[in-house]
């Protein structure tokens, strides 16, 4: 899959840059589960700057599809360091209308919807509420559809339709 741009234009992972002593590059840069993969595509050595943009974008397109991303139940079972309940997803909530408080069962759903359930520690007391929100929260997940977690429309459509494969094309992906 090849991008078009104009010069103003930013491309994804993909950014034209000079180093301390004037020499130009493509340099492509972007994260999969907490691991970053970078490369630079010197326009020197690729003959000229189309060239190097032009293998940047290449070797971007094939690290996409052949580096698994994250998926949306991958990212939904995180544990976050303000979780408090020992359950990502599972809150623990007051509010005037509940001054006793309600656990919360919630699950990311992806272009901002959310499912959620809330269980009044007035109805249930506060076991039995914090259970109810457990179990709820484990049947959304599973109920869920699993799928990666991206943003970008580029990333969305080069994101490998199997998991597994984490091999770079030519380099790995720790080096520059």
């Amino acid at each position: 899959m090849s991008e078009e741009s104009t010069a103003m234009e930013p491309m994804y992972a993909i950014y034209h840059q000079q180093t301390g002593n004037g020499i130009w590059y493509w340099s492509v840069s972007f994260s999969r589960n907490g691991q970053m993969y970078t490369k630079r595509f010197f326009d020197l050595s690729h003959g000229g700057s189309d060239s190097a943009k032009a293998a940047a974008i290449a070797w971007r397109d094939e690290a996409l599809a052949t580096t698994p991303a994250l998926t949306m139940l991958e990212f939904c079972q995180k544990k976050r360091s303000s979780n408090t309940s020992g359950t990502p997803g599972v809150h623990f909530m007051k509010s005037a209308a509940q001054p006793l408080g309600f656990w919360q069962a919630k699950l990311k759903m992806g272009g901002g919807k959310y499912l959620s359930k809330t269980f009044a520690v007035l109805k249930h007391g506060d076991h039995a509420a914090h259970e109810l929100a457990l179990a709820a929260r484990a049947e959304m997940v599973a109920s869920a559809q699993d799928k990666p977690y991206l943003k970008h429309p580029l990333a969305k459509l080069l994101a490998p339709k199997i998991r597994g494969s984490t091999k770079l094309p030519e380099e790995d992906a720790s080096s520059p």
